[in-house]
C-alpha cells in the first residue's frame, strides 16, 4: 500500500510526496525518484517569503541539539521556471540558517553522504513558483521509508562521463552505488553476468577487486588482459559459484522473469553478501514481477531497493545486501 498523499507527475517518474504518515509505509515505489514523508505544504508569492515558510518547518521540526541533519532543495526537473527558482529558494534558506543558527549549520551533512544513524533528512520540494511541500523524515521513520528514500538531493546520483569504460552501462553501476551507499571495493570478490562488453567488470577492477566474468562472448580486451579478471565462456542464468563472493553484477539482457528466478537462486542458496541487478522490461513494466521482486527482497535483505534509475532504459535495477545466515 502506498501512503495517501499527493503525487507531482513529473515526466516518466514521479516524486512520491505523502501528506501523511500511515502506518502501511511503502517498501518500494520503483518508478518514485524520491519520496517525501509526512509532507507539509508551504506557500508564498515570492521566494523570499518561500523562504521564511520553509525556514519556520525547520525550526519547529528539527530539534534545538540535532546531532546530523540533511537538506536538499529542489524543484520538479522539466520546468525550467520552477527548477530556477528552486535554485534560488535554496540559496535563501541557506542564508537564512547561516544567520540564525550556526549550530544546525555545523551539524548539516553532505548528499553526498550515505544516511547517517542519527540524523534527520529535510526536503524541500517546489511544485510551483508559489508553492512547495517541506518534509522531516527522523531516525525513526527512515527505518520504514528508507527503500524509497535516497540520500541524495531530489533522488538523484551524479555520475561523470568517462570515456575508459567499454560501454555507458557503467554509469547505471555507479548511480546504483550511490543509491544503495556500498560500493565494490579493494579485495572484493565479484561475479559478473552477462559481462561483455565489459563496463560494470571494469570499474571493479579499477576498484581492486577480482572479477569472474561470464558471458557467451568474449569482453573488451582491456578487460580480459586483466590479472585480477577470469573469464568463463557460458551461460549466465547457469552459471554456479566455486564459493560464495562479496557481489553479484547482472546486466544481462533477458526476460525479467528469468531474471528474478536467477536472483532468488543466488540470495536462497546465499551466494552474494551484496548485489546489483538490472531487471529489464519489453513495453510496460510487469507489475507482478515487480512485487515478488520487492517480497523477496523483503525476505532476504537487510538493505535494498527496486528503481528506475537515472540511467536505466526500459529497466529497473535491484541493489541489495543480503541478510546472514541466522544461526
Amino acid at each position: 500500500m502506498f501512503p495517501r498523499g499527493e503525487i507531482s507527475e513529473v515526466g516518466s517518474s514521479s516524486f512520491l510526496v505523502a501528506t501523511s504518515s500511515p502506518l502501511d509505509l511503502p517498501l518500494f515505489v520503483a518508478y518514485s525518484i524520491q519520496s517525501l514523508p509526512a509532507a507539509r505544504k508551504v506557500t508564498g508569492t515570492s521566494v523570499r517569503e518561500l523562504a521564511d515558510a520553509v525556514m519556520g518547518e525547520i525550526f519547529r521540526s528539527l530539534p534545538s541539539a540535532c546531532p546530523a541533519w540533511r537538506l536538499g532543495v529542489f524543484g520538479s526537473p522539466g520546468d525550467a521556471r520552477v527548477e530556477s527558482r528552486g535554485a534560488l529558494l535554496e540559496e535563501q534558506v541557506l542564508e537564512r540558517i547561516e544567520d540564525r543558527s550556526r549550530k544546525l549549520l555545523r551539524s548539516r551533512v553532505s548528499s553526498s553522504d550515505p544516511f547517517h544513524a542519527d540524523e534527520t533528512t529535510a526536503q524541500v520540494l517546489l511544485v510551483a513558483p508559489d508553492t512547495a511541500f517541506v518534509s522531516f523524515v527522523t531516525p525513526d521513520m527512515r527505518v520504514g521509508f528508507e527503500p524509497v528514500l535516497s540520500p541524495m538531493t531530489a533522488g538523484r546520483a551524479e555520475v561523470e562521463n568517462d570515456p575508459r569504460p567499454p560501454a555507458r552501462a557503467y554509469q547505471k553501476l555507479l548511480e546504483a552505488e550511490a543509491q544503495l551507499g556500498v560500493a565494490i571495493g579493494s579485495g572484493d570478490r565479484c561475479v559478473d553476468l552477462g559481462c561483455t562488453p565489459g563496463s560494470w567488470s571494469y570499474i571493479a577492477l579499477t576498484r581492486e577487486a577480482t572479477v569472474v566474468g561470464v558471458d557467451r562472448a568474449e569482453p573488451d580486451q582491456e578487460v580480459t588482459l586483466h590479472e585480477q579478471f577470469t573469464f568463463q565462456r557460458g551461460d549466465g542464468f547457469a552459471y554456479t559459484p566455486s564459493a560464495p563472493v562479496h557481489w553479484l553484477l547482472c546486466d544481462i539482457v533477458a526476460p525479467p522473469q528469468q531474471t528474478l528466478e536467477l536472483l532468488q537462486r543466488w540470495l536462497r542458496e546465499r551466494w552474494c553478501e551484496k548485489f546489483i541487478v538490472t531487471f529489464k522490461f519489453k513495453g510496460d513494466p510487469d507489475i507482478r514481477i515487480l512485487t515478488r521482486l520487492k517480497e523477496l527482497l523483503r525476505q532476504q535483505c537487510g538493505h535494498a531497493f527496486v528503481r528506475h534509475l537515472t540511467h536505466n532504459k526500459n529497466e529497473v535495477t535491484a541493489a541489495g545486501v543480503v541478510k546472514p545466515f541466522r544461526s
